[in-house]
């Protein structure tokens, strides 16, 4: 239950008390972000606030008194999954939070979370439902603003009945998802919801009548006790529309925050207001979108460059060869004038570069392209083998493959052959100096897994969440598609990649592979 007991003591007149508690409760059930409504036991909606008219597009007065599953607003067949919920809230249970996509009336689709709960009101048993709209993100800066130009008329509405509904609106700011919190003068804690509690991993009793100062540190309570200092100044809505804070778990969160003034009958500011909504999701898909938009952009580039360069590519090598066969059947004279010249180490400084362009040109067309799997039993020893007697080892690297003889794993050839040569590859450029490149396998779980450790200069810790990322690279020579390619081709095993680095000591990489086959 919401806590009121500050507010109540610093509040001597019985009709201010009534009309400041009432102002809270009301304030929060009509004018809610999300969409409340009250249904009764057969259904028949009985009131519903004005999020759930700007939700469905309808005026609440055309379906009140009819059934919620007749009026056409469920989708056809959310209807038997809203009457199984109905009959259980019927027998006192809450249900939710389930899905649901609703019929706006202009024709468009709404996709809502639910959650339901049986209430009395009056000594009537109804049902009350939320509705979170997941399809769009709510304006908080209007909406507060309407809070705050209507709090002076909420005054108004009579409070005869304030005692039974306080309960029905303390049970409604309990169950917003968002962080709600009223503070006073003093910028002590006078209400808070429970979301606001979990945040903070505290329960209400640590911080009603205390400061941020009191449950954060002292830097965050400093950035946030600024901003309340000048909603009580200016008396003007304050919006945050961004700001990452870890809660109690430590997990980071980024969050939307709108702060108004509470104002008295003479217009002083008595309190300040808070609604901060969690935007972690909306802000992981914005980069989602921009990570898809960006591959979209390789995938055409890929295409472009596959098909203009290969066959340039292609003339190189081929006269690269021919210049090398010419030198082969030259006479001894000009043989020896050429090689003076260094011709000979020229061809073959041509030859590694357009096998380099090769290479970026089969990264980028592997990171877009689609690829079917030709799953084969693979004895891993020998497969490792093959994989470095085809690659240039520097002399002062030394592979130490010890891998057991009786490990075998089902992959695709090639693909995975793709893999190893990246990851041994950038493990030698990571050993200027020289080092071991030590292979081990093991069988745990239901996972067979590879590791690669090398004994080079390692990766900082802040890149080795960004070393999978295409085109992040730290090379003054590279693309930065080498990794991601290869975490495309493994997981398109079913198998998973990590990595694990100390800067100065070397790197290991571990590919997981499933024991029963792809």
């Amino acid at each position: 239950m919401v806590e009121r007991v500050n507010v109540e003591d610093t509040i001597k007149d019985p009709v201010e008390k009534f009309r400041i508690s009432y102002e809270y409760m009301k304030f929060i059930f009509d004018y809610a972000p999300d969409a409340y409504y009250l249904l009764d036991s057969e259904g028949t909606l009985i009131d519903a606030n004005m999020a759930a008219e700007r939700l469905t597009g309808y005026k609440k007065e055309e379906f009140i008194g009819r059934k919620i599953v007749e009026v056409g607003i469920l989708a056809q067949d959310h209807i038997p999954k809203a009457l199984k919920l109905l009959a259980k809230n019927a027998l006192g249970e809450p249900s939710g939070p389930d899905e649901f996509i609703l019929n706006r009336k202009d024709g468009k689709e709404a996709i809502v979370e639910i959650v339901t709960y049986p209430v009395e009101i009056k000594g009537k048993k109804l049902i009350l439902g939320i509705a979170h709209d997941i399809t769009e993100r709510k304006n908080m800066e209007r909406k507060i603003k309407e809070y705050s130009e209507n709090l002076e008329k909420l005054v108004k509405q009579r409070t005869e009945d304030l005692e039974k509904t306080t309960k029905f609106l303390e049970m409604i700011i309990e169950n917003v998802p968002d962080l709600m919190y009223i503070k006073d003068r003093d910028l002590r804690y006078v209400l808070v919801n429970e979301s606001f509690c979990k945040f903070f991993g505290l329960p209400k009793d640590k911080i009603l009548g205390r400061t941020l100062y009191d449950i954060a540190s002292k830097d965050l309570a400093d950035y946030f006790t600024k901003q309340d200092m000048d909603v009580l100044k200016t008396k003007k809505i304050f919006y945050m529309p961004e700001a990452t804070l870890r809660d109690a778990s430590g997990t980071k969160r980024v969050l939307c925050t709108t702060k108004a003034p509470l104002r008295d009958e003479e217009g002083n500011v008595t309190h300040i207001i808070g609604v901060t909504r969690d935007i972690t999701e909306n802000k992981r898909m914005e980069e989602e979108l921009l990570k898809a938009e960006r591959l979209a952009a390789i995938g055409e580039t890929a295409a472009m460059v596959g098909h203009d360069l290969r066959n340039p590519l292609q003339v190189l090598m081929n006269l690269v060869y021919l210049a090398e066969e010419v030198l082969k059947n030259s006479s001894r004279e000009c043989l020896d004038l050429l090689e003076k010249h260094g011709l000979s180490d020229l061809c073959s400084r041509i030859r590694d570069q357009i096998g380099y362009m090769d290479k970026i040109v089969s990264d980028l067309q592997d990171y877009t392209r689609p690829f079917k799997l030709s799953i084969e039993e693979i004895k891993l020893k020998e497969f490792l083998n093959s994989i470095v007697e085809n690659l240039t080892i520097p002399d002062n690297v030394k592979i130490l493959n010890e891998v057991g003889e009786d490990m075998y794993i089902s992959v695709d050839r090639l693909l995975m052959t793709r893999v190893f040569v990246n990851i041994i590859t950038n493990a030698i450029q990571a050993m200027p100096n020289g080092g071991n490149l030590t292979f081990r396998a093991y069988e745990r779980d239901c996972w067979k897994c590879v590791s690669i450790s090398d004994t080079g200069i390692g990766i900082p810790k802040e890149n080795l969440s960004k070393i999978f990322t295409p085109t992040f690279t730290t090379k003054a020579k590279g693309q930065g598609f080498g990794l991601a390619v290869s975490k495309r081709f493994v997981e398109a095993h079913n198998g998973k990649i990590t990595v694990e680095s100390n800067l100065g000591e070397g790197t290991k990489f571990i590919i997981c592979i499933p024991s029963r086959g792809v």
